[in-house]
């Protein structure tokens, strides 16, 4: 385990960023839909959507500043791009991941309303649906950082 870490440090660095940007992101998440007026078990379509996009904005920032100056930041990343154009190009390139956690974000709510479920499965519903998105983004957004926001000098 400890060589895996060591081989594949940067991606541990990642996921750890990651998940700190879980959190944010299911704060902000919570926050959107609150302040649209939308209680999680019985937000719309429209409420729902927009809560995961407010949620991916706020984290999106997050994990941008912690990946720029720690992730990747120990192994060479081209910083002579300034600081906005980093963050457009990061923001750029995490667009994929939010397509991918909108798809999969619908298709859990969609098959989870296809099925009977307990209350408390329906109370969170909307989390789960989110978490499951999220974790797909991932690895298209490490690949993506990799390759077009933090590419070696």
């Amino acid at each position: 385990m400890l060589e895996f870490i060591k081989r594949h440090q940067r991606f541990v660095r990642f996921c750890l960023v990651g998940a700190s940007g879980v959190l944010v992101n299911l704060l902000a998440f919570r926050v959107a839909l609150w302040l649209l007026g939308a209680e999680p078990s019985l937000a719309s379509k429209l409420q729902a959507n927009a809560a995961v996009v407010a949620g991916w904005v706020v984290s999106v920032a997050s994990n941008f500043a912690l990946n720029d100056r720690w992730t990747f930041a120990a192994e060479g990343a081209d910083y002579h791009q300034p600081l906005p154009a980093r963050l457009l190009r990061y923001y750029a390139s995490a667009l994929t991941g939010l397509g991918l956690q909108l798809l999969v974000f619908n298709g859990v709510i969609w098959a989870m309303a296809q099925m009977p479920l307990p209350s408390a499965v329906v109370q969170l519903r909307l989390y789960l649906a989110n978490l499951a998105g999220i974790g797909v983004g991932t690895v298209s957004n490490y690949l993506l950082s990799k390759k077009f926001v933090f590419k070696s000098a």
